[in-house]
This record gives structure tokens, C-alpha cells and sequence, in this order.
């Protein structure tokens, strides 16, 4: 069933995702002094933010698949999926920063939002995976 090849392609991008955010959620907790309840929501935002990425990227590689290609590098790293999860990514990158910018509220009331909505937006794009994403695969290939 295509719900086990999705959570296997989950699963991949979570491990590398996880990976790096908690090396770079390590050094920001390191390099700058934070309360303690502070760096616990920073290293649960990088891994938050670490399965939007992989679902947003899965999500997008659903809706947009590239099933024409002559070595696997187009498919990979030259498709319009790649494009638009980067988009979406520094949509979510400059929303978040232009929060932390102009909204008037301490570091943790901060990250427990960004954390909120982010794993609000985590949870709706793996329901939709999971319910939706065969059928729509279906649909476009």
C-alpha cells in the first residue's frame, strides 16, 4: 500500500531533518543565553519545524511529481517540488521572523506559538498524506 512507501519517505527525511536540527538547536542553546524552559522549546521547534519540512516536501512531491526524467538527479534535485517546498520554507522562515520582530512578547511566548503552528501544520499535512495522498498521486500519474 502507498501509506507504507509514505511513512518509509517520512521516516528518511525526519532522521536527516532531526539530525540537524538538534546539532544546530545545540549550538544556538550554547552560544546563547536562554532560560532553561527556552532551550527546551528551541530544541522541540527544530524538531517540529524538522517534520514540516519533510511533510511539506512529501506533500509537494504528491501534488507535483516528475514522472519524466532520464537520471534520477532530475527527479531528485531539478524538480518543481523542490522549488516550491524552498519557497514555502522561507515563507515560514520570514513569517516567523518578522513575528519574533514586531510582536511584543517574550522569547518562550514566541517559540510556543511558532511551536504550536508549526505542529499544527504538521499534523493537517501528515493527515492529508495519509487520507489524501494516494488518491491524488493517482489522479497526476
Amino acid at each position: 500500500k502507498m501509506n507504507t512507501v509514505f511513512k518509509a519517505k517520512l521516516a528518511v527525511n525526519y532522521t536527516y531533518f532531526a539530525v540537524s536540527a538538534l546539532i544546530s538547536s545545540a549550538i544556538l542553546v550554547i552560544f546563547i543565553k536562554m532560560s532553561a524552559l527556552a532551550a527546551v522549546l528551541v530544541f522541540a521547534n527544530g524538531l517540529i519545524i524538522a517534520s514540516l519540512g519533510g511533510n511539506t516536501g512529501l506533500l509537494v512531491n504528491i501534488l507535483l511529481p516528475k514522472m519524466k526524467w532520464e537520471n534520477e538527479n532530475q527527479v531528485v534535485k531539478q524538480s518543481a517540488s523542490v522549488l516550491v517546498t524552498m519557497l514555502l520554507s522561507f515563507v515560514f522562515a520570514i513569517l516567523f521572523g518578522l513575528g519574533a520582530a514586531y510582536i511584543p512578547l517574550s522569547a518562550e511566548w514566541l517559540l510556543i506559538i511558532t511551536g504550536a503552528f508549526s505542529l499544527l501544520c504538521t499534523a493537517a499535512s501528515y493527515v492529508v498524506i495519509m487520507t489524501k495522498g494516494e488518491s491524488i498521486l493517482d489522479r497526476k500519474i
